[in-house]
């Protein structure tokens, strides 16, 4: 999550147009994700949330990235941390982390 963080921040970071929202929606799910590696619940849920919402606003797709498909997996991702709860948040299951989908996907 790393190195896409660094790739996106800086595009997010040069954007004016609204469509900055989109890059640091996706920036936010991937922040969320690492702060669910880490077992940080309330950082997992709190990134999680404010992402999916940012990306919703740019559905079902944009700038080639299948932001359905992003928010659905991001969704169950966040669904499974509220269910584990802060005490077993290492128990999440990372098949479900999202991989990001371009319209040729």
């Amino acid at each position: 999550y790393y190195e896409a963080h660094e790739v996106i921040e800086h595009e997010w970071h040069a954007e004016r147009r609204p469509i900055r929202l989109l890059y640091q929606g996706i920036l936010q799910i991937g922040v969320g994700l690492h702060h669910a590696r880490g077992g940080n619940h309330r950082g997992a849920e709190l990134l999680l949330s404010d992402g999916i919402a940012k990306i919703s606003q740019f559905l079902p797709e944009c700038q080639g990235v299948r932001t359905d498909r992003l928010a659905l997996a991001a969704q169950q991702c966040l669904n499974q941390i509220v269910e584990l709860g802060p005490n077993r948040v290492d128990q999440f299951d990372w098949s479900l982390a999202p991989q990001i989908a371009t319209n040729q996907a």
